[in-house]
């Protein structure tokens, strides 16, 4: 195997000639055109040669980078034409855009490349205050523009790369390189050789999984993000030291024991034996917070959620709230709110009489909250709804009000995702049609209307929020090709084709063979979707509401639906909830009726009540609240 040992000198950039100090590094042919680099600067890097171009793993900090690029240009004389960043810690990907001059292009799993869109100021501020890269800090932070989900793959017929992400370990976008014909893993710091563990964004429980998914891999050789080259055995060293961690903090948790005195009572011979020294304290502390709501849960920290504009103790007069009032009455989830807020009252009502009792004092309410009930709140500064849809307290005295409203953005937006992708199945296959055929006994084809695969389609997302998104996302999965109408362009995902915005509505209906609504209910979409919509659709199209019933001009569907000017109509919403039984809707054969429960599974449950702990927590200590409701626009 080919060793080198790196080091430049001078690197000219565009203010002129810049002085480095060579830090020592080794370079390691592992297989064939398969380049390994171990370094103290940064992190460790490593390189594939293609027939005709180089990936990269990680870009390393500029000053390191720039030494990377050298090392690369030694073993060939390929473009340097893809670095992939494994996650987006700074030690990992500030170098980007000294790689970028270089031609390539970044490569990122999608939530790593949704952080790394946020980290303009902080790499500002360490080129700023770090000599040795103060010359690089007008290069500025570049971003990924190849993105990928769970998979991507670099394949040119002599070499093979798949990039794999298995969800929130490290960080929320961690992601590996796998080369299975060579059987080895670039893990990024998923899986370091020694005492390398950075626990700042971790999610330790999931994090093991990951570990799991790795061992489940045909590989010989782990090369760490930071440390030596090893076997595969160092995944099991790596997870089994945060097995035996998570078990001895839990231990401590159950017994009642204080965080300090779980962080006395570790020990972990595996851990000093592998590194030299003991676990550190933080880690302990880190999951300490997990298991006890301390900090967000990765089942929230991979919804890429909003906080709000500023910390609430900024408010003028804030004062650390006294009192919150739940509509929760399960004793465990109780428990954990006051844990996280462990100076606030946390006080459980059953019904609305009991709210009525218990919000004259309180600072912080869970919606529902009637508008006499909040006439009586003299002191509330926080409301919280647990579904997306904030309409029912919108009245004039809350919207006038100082208090801020927050909701359940996101965290249904997978759940209500599958049931429209089930919904398109059961039209696109004509599924719904031969389940009425099985109930009367019939054993025969519906040919009308024809089946047809969901790949090729397009489909035309009306509000692309979380709903929106993960029902694009998966349609995409699908082959679809996806349109959307939203109020804001934004951020354009990559998997979704054009966003247009209000005004282009009727434009872009005549392309789409389904049209999904997702709208919320406020002033400018009552009604929104009417006769003049419908007018604009295929006739072989099929309308999807998963938003607010009052968003859809009922009778114009119903017109619509009977002079067959669409081909169907899926509706987890109605107007009015639930429908009148001698409803026209209910009886035709091209409308699919559920009673708004899209929205409903464990998981959904799940989400909704980590959001409102972690609301309490940040409220409780004054800082910026999730899922800030702008109330005048209603969403």
């Amino acid at each position: 195997m080919k060793r080198i040992t790196s080091g430049l000198a001078f690197w000219i950039i565009v203010a002129g000639a810049v002085g480095f100090t060579a830090s020592a590094a080794t370079v390691t042919e592992v297989k064939p055109g398969v380049f390994f680099r171990v370094t103290d600067q940064g992190c460790n890097n490593g390189w594939i040669i293609f027939q005709d171009y180089v990936l990269v793993i990680d870009s390393n900090i500029p000053n390191e980078a720039v030494r990377v690029i050298e090392d690369i240009h030694k073993t060939t004389d390929k473009p340097i034409r893809f670095v992939f960043d494994t996650h987006h810690h700074w030690d990992h990907s500030y170098g980007n855009a000294l790689f970028v001059r270089e031609g390539a292009t970044v490569v990122a799993q999608r939530l790593c490349a949704e952080k790394l869109k946020t980290m303009d100021a902080e790499f500002t501020g360490f080129m700023e205050s770090n000599d040795a890269n103060k010359p690089f800090k007008d290069l500025g932070l570049a971003h990924a523009s190849l993105v990928f989900d769970d998979r991507m793959v670099f394949d040119d017929g002599t070499r093979r790369v798949e990039l794999l992400y298995y969800g929130h370990g490290h960080t929320a976008g961690d992601a590996v390189a796998y080369l299975p014909k060579e059987k080895i893993l670039f893990t990024g710091d998923s899986c370091v050789n020694g005492a390398f563990n950075y626990f700042g964004d971790a999610y330790s429980e999931k994090w093991i999984e990951l570990l799991e998914e790795f061992e489940g891999l045909d590989v010989e050789t782990i090369c760490p993000g930071h440390g030596e080259k090893a076997g595969r055995d160092l995944l099991k060293t790596q997870k089994e030291y945060f097995l035996q961690l998570r078990e001895q903090v839990q231990k401590g948790v159950d017994a009642g024991m204080s965080l300090e005195a779980i962080q006395q009572s570790i020990d972990i011979p595996l851990y000093k034996k592998w590194t030299g020294i003991d676990p550190p304290k933080d880690h302990a502390e880190h999951i300490y917070k997990e298991m006890t709501g301390l900090i967000i849960p990765w089942q929230l920290a991979e919804l890429n959620l909003v906080e709000g504009p500023s910390p609430t103790r900024d408010t003028p007069g804030w004062t650390p709230p006294r009192k919150i009032v739940t509509r929760t009455t399960d004793e465990k989830e109780l428990a954990a709110l006051k844990r996280v807020a462990p100076h606030v009252e946390i006080v459980s009502v059953r019904s609305n009489r009991e709210m009525l009792q218990a919000i004259a004092d309180a600072d912080g309410a869970e919606e529902p909250i009637p508008r006499e009930i909040f006439v009586s709140a003299k002191k509330l500064r926080w409301v919280h709804s647990r579904s997306a849809g904030v309409e029912d307290v919108l009245f004039p005295d809350f919207v006038q009000s100082d208090v801020i409203l927050t909701n359940g953005k996101a965290t249904h937006g997978a759940t209500i995702a599958d049931h429209v992708l089930g919904f398109m199945l059961l039209f696109s296959k004509g599924l719904a049609a031969q389940y009425r055929e099985q109930l009367q006994g019939r054993w025969r084809h519906v040919s009308l209307p024809p089946q047809q695969t969901l790949e090729g389609q397009t489909l035309l997302i009306l509000g692309l929020g979380g709903i929106g998104r993960e029902t694009a996302r998966r349609a995409a999965g699908f082959g679809m090709k996806i349109l959307a109408v939203d109020y804001n362009r934004g951020d354009k995902p990559h998997y979704v084709t054009y966003i247009g915005l209000p005004d282009e509505l009727h434009g872009l209906l005549p392309r789409a063979d389904f049209v999904l609504s997702t709208v919320p209910l406020t002033t400018q979409t009552f009604r929104y979707f009417d006769k003049d919509c419908f007018a604009k659709m295929k006739p072989s199209a099929y309308f999807i509401n998963v938003g607010r019933g009052q968003t859809v001009n009922q009778d114009d569907l119903v017109e619509a639906l009977k002079n067959q000017r669409i081909a169907g109509a899926a509706l987890d919403v109605t107007d009015p909830e639930p429908l009148p039984p001698d409803h026209p809707l209910w009886t035709m054969d091209n409308v699919i009726i559920t009673p708004h429960m899209s929205g409903r599974t464990v998981q959904t449950a799940l989400l909704r009540k980590l959001l409102f702990r972690e609301n309490v927590r940040r409220f409780a200590h004054g800082e910026p609240l999730l899922n800030v409701v702008d109330k005048v626009k209603g969403y």
